[in-house]
């Protein structure tokens, strides 16, 4: 049998939708629309920051056109992260921030923002790592809400450091278009220090998140890894900026690491939901045949918690073409015949009247599999008495009646060498008696199997 854990046990019985009542997937969370609409104010605001830096210099694109269509590509992919994932708080926040991380350095680079936009910048590269491992996280579905509020916490202090610290002009790469301002604690720890401080706190991040995977089991999640990867391609950004710090003519590293990252982070979630959109599809057609009888495709956790069954209520050995697994906070629902690649399925993306399909389906299989297992036990029980009275039947038969038969013969024999005597005579009486009432109890048992054999 497959391994499984965290089973639940069935409700107490089909329902259904009561009539009137629409079914409808999960309102989007107040702070994913937030993050959302973060996310795309930015994205028009770099638009228009873009077109009239264009229009003043009477130039597109930056010196590093690979940089800037990496940091445009990022954005929109945030932008729609962001949108899809409004229903999962987490995701829709981790993908505000990047963007916002992204589209500052932007309207910084184009003239078009205050003069602390540069410090800024530079002070949300962290804060996108943080978001980068916490959306790993969720993505593993371990952990937390006091862990992910860590996650931000750190990346919130390394920010805060720089922007407190650090003055962009010190930057040797900055000394050509960024505007001479200085930091409130400015020359406390230098520049350079606090950058890679920063560093080493967005690098602490993901050590944090990966441990909590590790020890939660949720590595083997693709998105995850996925995500954590992008956290690591931003945390290299930043020890990048640290190396260059004073270089004056290098080739910007890091900002092209950052939007990488930012960009496969943005995919990621982009991908993800897709993914999710379509196994919510599969799952609505296959809650619409598992609403017949005889449907298939699906298995359900058996009632003893060792093994699973199908819809019909038989056992299934072998589960391994069945990837997609369909949860809820309790445990395993069933597992579903969809995908290509094993993956995970919250029920709470479903829409409830599949839901209740599947849910009705496996309770279904589950009475049948029961009645199936009552009808095994009481036919092992059957067998069991009927062999017990074969056995009392052999005992009466070989024990006691022939004892009593050797009992006649003796008396016989003492009657022809002693004569008739009233004693001799009420010992054989009593001794048939009890002889005829061994053959009505061995009879008796023999009419009770037989009547037991047509009543099954």
């Amino acid at each position: 049998m497959a391994a499984r854990s965290r089973v639940r046990e069935p409700a107490e019985g089909p329902t259904e939708i009561p009539r009137g009542v629409a079914s409808h997937l999960p309102a989007p969370t107040a702070s994913g629309v937030i993050a959302a609409m973060a996310a795309s104010a930015v994205a028009v605001l770099v638009a228009a920051g873009v077109v009239l830096h264009a229009a003043r210099s009477d130039r597109m694109l930056a010196p590093e056109p690979v940089v800037a269509w990496a940091e445009s590509a990022a954005l929109v992919l945030l932008v729609a992260g962001a949108w899809l994932s409004v229903r999962r708080a987490p995701l829709a926040v981790g993908c505000g921030v990047a963007a916002v991380g992204i589209g500052v350095p932007v309207l910084a680079g184009a003239q078009v923002a205050p003069g602390d936009a540069t410090t800024v910048g530079i002070g949300l590269a962290p804060l996108m790592v943080g978001a980068a491992a916490v959306v790993a996280v969720e993505y593993a579905e371990v952990g937390t809400r006091s862990a992910r509020t860590v996650l931000w916490v750190l990346a919130a202090a390394a920010g805060a450091l720089i922007v407190l610290t650090v003055d962009p002009i010190d930057e040797a790469a900055c000394l050509r278009r960024c505007p001479d301002t200085v930091a409130p604690m400015s020359g406390s720890i230098g520049s350079a220090v606090a950058v890679a401080s920063a560093s080493g706190v967005s690098v602490a991040c993901l050590v944090i998140a990966l441990a909590i995977m590790i020890r939660e089991h949720g590595v083997r999640r693709t998105a995850a890894r996925a995500a954590l990867a992008a956290g690591a391609l931003m945390a290299l950004a930043q020890s990048l900026r640290a190396a260059s710090w004073e270089h004056i003519d290098a080739w910007p590293w890091g900002a092209a690491a950052i939007a990488a990252g930012a960009a496969l982070l943005g995919t990621t979630v982009v991908m993800e939901r897709l993914v999710r959109v379509r196994a919510t599809a599969d799952v609505r057609r296959l809650a619409d045949r598992l609403r017949d009888p005889g449907a298939g495709r699906a298995v359900f956790p058996a009632l003893d918690d060792a093994g699973w069954v199908d819809p019909e209520g038989e056992p299934v050995a072998e589960v391994s073409g069945f990837r997609t697994e369909l949860t809820d906070e309790r445990g395993v629902i069933a597992r579903l015949a969809l995908g290509r690649r094993a993956r995970t399925l919250p029920a709470s993306e479903l829409d409830p009247a599949d839901l209740l399909a599947i849910r009705n389906a496996r309770m279904t299989a589950s009475a049948i599999a029961r009645v199936r297992w009552l009808e095994e036990s009481r036919r092992l029980v059957l067998a069991s008495a009927a062999l017990e009275r074969e056995r009392v039947e052999h005992d009466l038969h070989d024990g006691a009646q022939q004892r009593l038969v050797s009992a006649l013969l003796f008396l016989a024999v003492a009657r022809r060498e002693l004569g008739d005597s009233a004693d001799l005579t009420e010992a054989e009486s009593q001794i048939r008696i009890a002889l005829e009432h061994l053959r009505e109890l061995s009879h008796g048992t023999r009419r009770h199997d037989e009547a037991e054999g047509r009543s099954t």
